[in-house]
C-alpha cells in the first residue's frame, strides 16, 4: 500500500528536535569543543560545498521544467550559499590563505542566505513565471550582488568577528565587541527559524517531504548560527560542532532537492504514461473499433439468415466487445479516482450483460499502474461472474484494512466448480492471479455458503 500522501510534521517531533537543539547549544556553552584541524577543516567544507553546488545542479534542471517562483528562489538561495561557502571557507583553508575579512564574510554571507530561505519558504508553492530570460538575469544578477555584499560586510567587520587569539574565545563575547556582530547572528538564526516553520507548513499536497528536509536544514543552520555566538573559532582552521552541524545542514538540503527531483521524474513519467494510453485510446476507436464495427453490424445480417450462434458473429460480438472493454481500461487514467474507474467498468459491464454492478469505493492512493491492474481484475471478476457463474448482482468493493487496500469482487452466481479452481484456471483467472501478484499480494477465490463467489486481491 502506498502512502495516502506526505507525512506532515508531527508536533511532538518538532518539539524534540528543538528540545535537542537547545540541549546542544547549553552543552556546548557549558563544555567547549574546539580542534586546531586544518585538514578536517578543508574536508567538512569541501564537503558542504559539495553538498551545495549538487542542490543548484539539480535545481537548476527542475526550475527549467517547473518554471516556479520557489524553485527559482531556492536556486539562487543554495547557490549563494555554494558560492560563499566556497569563496570563504574552503578556499582559504585549502589554499593556506588566511584573509582577515573571511570570518565576517562568512557571517554576512550567512545573514544573507536566511533571508533568501525564509522568502523562499513562504512564497507561493505554485507560482508559475514566464519562460522569458529577465528570470534568469534576475537570478543572476541577485547571486552576484549577494556575494559581493558578504565580501564587503567581511571587509567592513574584519577584527570583529574574527578572534584575534589562538584559542576560541567562549561565550558572546566576541560578538558583543560590535554592535553589528550580535544582530548578524540573532537575526540569521530566527530567519532560519521562521524559514523552517514556514517550509514545514507552506508545502504543497503532492510533496514527498522535501519541504520537511527543508525545514530539518534550515532548524540545523540556524542551530549552526547560535553555535557561533556560544563557540566563535579564531580561523577557519579551527574545527567546531557547527561545522558539523552546516555540513548536516547542506547534505540535508541535497537530499531534499534529490527527493524532490525524483517526484518530479516520476511525476513525467506518469504523464508520460496517460498520454500514451490516451493515443492508444484514440488510435483503437477511431481505427480498429470503427472496422470491428462495421464486422459487427453485417454479423448482424449474418445471423439473421444463419442464426445467432453462428461463428463468425459470435466472434465479431466478441472482438467488439473486447476492443471497446480495453479503450474503457485504457481511458481509465481519465478518471479522478481509481473509485471512478471501477465505476466507468462497472456501469459498461452492467449495460452489455444486463446483470446489476455495485461499486463501494474508499479513497485511497495507488499508482497508475496499480490502477490499472485493479480495474482489470475487476473486470475480468464481472465478467465471469455474467458469463460463467450466470450472476445477476456484482459488489466491487476497494477498502482499506489494516494498512493495506483490498479489493473484493462478490456475486450472487453458481460459484465455481472444480475445473475452475485457479489450480486449474483458465487464462482469465490466471491473468487476475498475475496482476495479483504484480499489486503485491494473491488472488483468493472462495465460495460463499449463500451461493456464489468472491475474489480478493490484497494491494501490499
Amino acid at each position: 500500500m502506498k502512502p495516502h500522501g506526505p507525512q506532515r510534521a508531527r508536533p511532538a517531533t518538532m518539539l524534540v528536535t528543538s528540545a535537542a537543539i537547545v540541549a546542544f547549544v547549553v552543552l556546548e556553552v557549558s563544555h567547549h569543543v574546539a580542534d586546531h584541524a586544518p585538514a578536517l577543516s578543508a574536508t567538512i567544507d569541501t564537503c558542504t560545498t559539495l553538498c551545495a553546488l549538487g542542490g543548484v545542479w539539480l535545481l537548476h534542471g527542475q526550475f527549467r521544467h517547473t518554471r516556479r517562483l520557489r524553485d527559482l528562489l531556492f536556486f539562487v538561495t543554495l547557490t549563494v550559499f555554494a558560492l560563499v561557502t566556497l569563496t570563504f571557507c574552503t578556499l582559504p583553508v585549502a589554499l593556506q590563505v588566511q584573509p582577515g575579512s573571511s570570518q565576517g564574510a562568512a557571517t554576512v554571507g550567512a545573514a544573507l542566505v536566511a533571508a533568501m530561505v525564509l522568502i523562499a519558504a513562504f512564497a507561493p508553492a505554485d507560482r508559475q513565471l514566464s519562460a522569458d530570460s529577465r528570470w534568469v538575469a534576475a537570478a543572476v544578477g541577485t547571486i552576484v550582488l549577494a556575494v559581493a555584499l558578504a565580501a564587503l560586510g567581511g571587509g567592513l567587520l574584519q577584527g570583529v568577528l574574527d578572534n584575534a587569539g589562538s584559542q576560541p574565545e567562549s561565550g558572546i563575547a566576541a560578538a558583543t565587541r560590535h554592535p553589528l556582530a550580535l544582530p548578524l547572528a540573532l537575526g540569521t538564526a530566527i530567519a532560519l527559524i521562521l524559514a523552517a516553520v514556514g517550509c514545514a507548513r507552506n508545502r504543497p499536497s503532492t510533496d514527498a517531504g522535501g519541504m520537511g528536509l527543508w525545514a530539518a536544514a534550515a532548524t540545523l543552520l540556524a542551530a549552526s548560527s547560535i553555535s557561533y555566538l556560544a563557540l566563535p573559532p579564531p580561523s577557519p582552521n579551527w574545527v567546531t560542532p557547527r561545522d558539523g552541524l552546516r555540513l548536516a545542514g547542506a547534505a540535508l538540503i541535497f537530499a531534499a532537492v534529490l527527493r524532490q527531483e525524483s517526484r518530479r521524474r516520476q511525476a513525467v513519467a506518469r504523464a508520460a504514461v496517460i498520454d500514451e494510453r490516451r493515443r492508444l485510446a484514440r488510435d483503437l476507436h477511431d481505427g480498429l473499433v470503427q472496422e470491428l464495427a462495421f464486422i459487427s453490424a453485417h454479423g448482424d445480417r449474418l445471423a439473421t439468415d444463419a442464426g445467432q450462434q453462428h461463428p463468425m458473429a459470435i466472434a465479431a460480438r466478441r472482438a467488439l466487445a473486447i476492443s471497446r472493454g480495453a479503450i474503457a481500461d485504457l481511458s481509465a487514467v481519465d478518471a479522478p479516482t481509481t473509485g471512478h474507474a471501477l465505476r466507468h467498468v462497472a456501469d459498461e459491464l452492467s449495460a452489455r450483460y444486463g446483470i446489476s454492478v455495485h461499486v463501494q469505493a474508499e479513497a485511497v492512493s495507488v499508482g497508475i499502474s496499480e490502477r490499472e491492474d485493479i480495474v482489470r481484475i475487476a473486470r475480468e471478476a464481472i465478467v465471469n461472474a455474467a458469463r460463467h457463474g450466470a450472476a445477476r448482482n456484482v459488489t466491487v468493493s476497494l477498502k482499506t484494512e489494516a494498512g493495506h487496500t483490498v479489493l473484493r469482487v462478490r456475486d450472487d452466481g453458481c460459484g465455481m466448480g472444480p475445473d475452475q479452481q485457479i489450480a486449474h484456471a483458465g487464462f482469465g483467472l490466471r491473468s487476475m492471479s498475475e496482476r495479483a501478484a504484480a499489486l503485491g499480494g494473491e488472488l483468493v477465490a472462495r465460495e460463499l455458503a449463500e451461493g456464489g463467489t468472491e475474489l480478493e486481491v490484497p494491494v501490499r
